[in-house]
């Protein structure tokens, strides 16, 4: 599927939700079952990324409710292993410097 999205493919759907549907399941996963292991992690991290750095490119109204939604992403996110919240944090506010830090 991500490579399908990156790579134009052929994909139904709109391809930022895609991409944001992804990383939120990814993370969903690791919340129900607890930690995982570090690759597990990496992927999700690239995953994360890939999603940031594509709404980024959107204008601000359509981007707005998906960098709401990564958002919610990194502040689930928290407490978990492997350096995983520190990355898809600083990925978040490095991708979007303009976003408020909750925490």
């Amino acid at each position: 599927m991500l490579t399908a999205v990156k790579g134009g493919g052929r994909t139904s759907g709109d391809p930022f939700e895609l991409l944001v549907y992804a990383a939120e399941c990814g993370n969903q996963c690791t919340c129900d079952y607890g930690d995982i292991d570090e690759p597990f992690y990496d992927s999700l991290e690239k995953m994360f990324e890939s999603a940031a750095k594509a709404v980024a490119k959107l204008d601000k109204e359509q981007a707005e409710p998906f960098i709401d939604r990564l958002a919610d992403v990194v502040k689930k996110a928290h407490g978990i292993g492997w350096g995983y919240y520190d990355g898809i944090n600083e990925i978040f506010y490095e991708v979007f410097p303009d976003e408020e830090d909750d925490e």
